[in-house]
């Protein structure tokens, strides 16, 4: 698709002389190049031929783009949903480990309280009651866990971003951020 839009830009028919051409009259012309056979449009003059061809190109190059976009702004959402599924797996393959983990926790905050009832040594009655080596061993899987669990989905999309690539080819990317870049210098310029 992206192909096609350069072909057409290629051309080099310029999409804002829509904007010189009154509107009813614009709609005429591509209604009439819609309805048109090509060995009817023959019959036209070659200014209303040029015309009706310079309108189809336009208005082929605006669909493409659009189509373009649209497909891209899926592939988008694609990939969010794609990040939130491996992230919900993610969750879904660590549940032991966050059991076991909270479990650990749970047996310290009870040595830790009967160390207080007690008024024994916290530290030697975690050690007695859990083991301390027993928290040092789970320390590692904890800190992945946490890790994994604030992973923002934009990180997660980040990681295809190789597909978003093969989508959007150089030209597509080239062209949206020259236009988006077009658009903020207006923006900028139009700022009291």
């Amino acid at each position: 698709m992206t192909e096609r839009i350069a072909f057409l830009r290629s051309l080099g028919i310029d999409p804002r002389l829509q904007a010189r051409v009154p509107s009813g009259r614009w709609d005429q012309t591509v209604r009439e190049g819609d309805a048109a056979p090509a060995w009817l449009a023959g019959d036209f003059g070659a200014s209303r031929r040029r015309a009706t061809i310079v309108v189809q190109v336009i208005k082929l190059g605006q669909k493409l783009t659009d189509d373009a976009v649209t497909m891209f702004i899926k592939l988008m959402g694609w990939l969010f949903s794609q990040a939130n599924n491996r992230k919900k797996q993610r969750h879904m393959n660590t549940r032991m480990e966050t059991s076991r983990a909270l479990r650990l926790f749970l047996d310290t905050i009870v040595a830790l309280q009967t160390a207080h009832d007690a008024d024994e040594d916290a530290i030697e009655t975690v050690n007695r009651h859990v083991g301390w080596h027993r928290l040092l061993q789970i320390k590692p899987g904890l800190e992945a866990m946490v890790k994994s669990a604030d992973a923002s989905p934009l990180i997660l999309v980040a990681e295809q971003h190789g597909n978003i690539r093969k989508f959007a080819g150089p030209s597509f990317r080239h062209s949206r951020s020259a236009r988006a870049a077009g658009t903020i210098h207006c923006l900028r310029r139009s700022r009291p």
